[in-house]
């Protein structure tokens, strides 16, 4: 269990709630417990002082549900200490499918935004290459084949996605054990100002042991103000050799 306290944010009036390990984990993971009729479903959790007393003060832990492949130790030593369940989809290593129910809003209106995070997909392709190039970096991604190169050798990527268009996207290379570097965040114009970018950012970050994880970026086009909100300070040791084209 992580000895930082959990910070925790009301969701609904049933009592479902979300948390965060503060300013004690650099990537602001999230997790949350959604309560149900049956229950609670603690989903992705975070371990962290005082979590276990927030539990105790909702219904009955039906199950700790794991959709992060990150976040599958600390699942399994909540849903232990809880005797509650794994549900883990198979493509993390389940035993059996997850299903779900979706409920559609009649009443929503058709221009309503439903935006999520995910891994990149091979469909996204043609639209990250257009937006990386509305961003200015037509020369990076005109040859399709360097692109492809580009997102074959990030070993994490993260797409926002609002309905069908693809409106922010990020890389970054991860060794798995100290170091990371972040190598592009690009955001729709039109759509900049909105936590798209912090989002992007703290999904490429959230791995296991972020305390001992080194970071690093280029940060350009007047964004050192956003680095440092996401705790980036400017380094004294980095030196880098420039490419020619």
């Amino acid at each position: 269990m992580s000895s930082a306290a959990i910070e925790v944010h009301p969701l609904d009036d049933r009592g479902s709630v979300a948390w965060l390990l503060g300013a004690g984990d650099p990537a602001q993971r999230a997790s949350c417990a959604i309560v149900v009729d049956a229950g609670t479903l603690v989903v992705d959790p975070v371990d962290g002082d005082g979590l276990d007393a927030l539990l105790s003060g909702l219904p009955s832990v039906i199950g700790v549900v794991t959709l992060l492949d990150r976040h599958q130790r600390d699942a399994a030593v909540i849903g232990e200490r809880l005797g509650a369940p794994r549900l883990t989809p198979i493509a993390l290593g389940g035993k059996r499918e997850l299903r779900y129910r979706v409920h559609t809003l009649h009443d929503a209106s058709p221009h309503s935004r439903v935006r999520i995070f995910r891994a990149i997909e091979p469909a996204d392709h043609a639209q990250v290459r257009q937006l990386l190039a509305n961003m200015g970096w037509q020369q990076r991604v005109e040859d399709e084949a360097r692109f492809e190169r580009m997102i074959q050798g990030a070993n994490r990527t993260v797409v926002a996605v609002e309905n069908e268009r693809l409106v922010g996207f990020a890389r970054a290379l991860f060794d798995g054990a100290s170091n990371g570097y972040i190598s592009t965040v690009a955001v729709a114009a039109d759509r900049r100002g909105q936590g798209i970018g912090r989002e992007l950012v703290r999904r490429l970050m959230d791995v296991d042991h972020p305390a001992d994880i080194t970071w690093v970026l280029r940060a350009g086009r007047g964004s050192p103000g956003f680095w440092q909100k996401m705790g980036f300070r400017k380094s004294e040791v980095a030196m880098e050799i420039v490419r020619k084209g």
